[in-house]
């Protein structure tokens, strides 16, 4: 290796494996209520995380919710914005080190129109 080089010893990484994100089927979204939007965990979460997350994304603008991560099957995310579209996507994380191991699921749109 180079003078620079850098390398991390196999499994001493804070991640030290990737679970596939959450399938479309695995959560859904109940009509949001302007702040507030509830997502459901149809699935238990998977060996190696033990808490899931979901965050909001303005779809014109592309600002995020912040992510709201839980270990119960119904989450709240919150605050949203009155008439705005959104695009929501849901991820697997560990307690262990506060880590996402997985990639965000695909997205799910949804608006807070009247």
């Amino acid at each position: 290796m180079g003078k620079h080089a850098q390398y991390v010893k196999r499994g001493s990484s804070v991640a030290t494996g990737f679970l596939p994100p959450p399938a479309a089927t695995d959560w859904s979204l109940a009509l949001p209520v302007v702040p507030n939007m509830v997502a459901t965990l149809a699935v238990p979460i998977p060996a190696g995380a033990d808490r899931w997350g979901v965050m909001a994304i303005t779809q014109t603008t592309n600002i995020p919710v912040p992510v709201n991560v839980s270990t119960v099957a119904a989450l709240t995310v919150t605050p949203l914005v009155a008439n705005t579209n959104y695009r929501a996507v849901a991820a697997w994380f560990s307690s262990v080190n506060n880590v996402q191991v997985s990639g965000w699921s695909a997205p799910k749109l949804f608006n807070t129109f009247p």
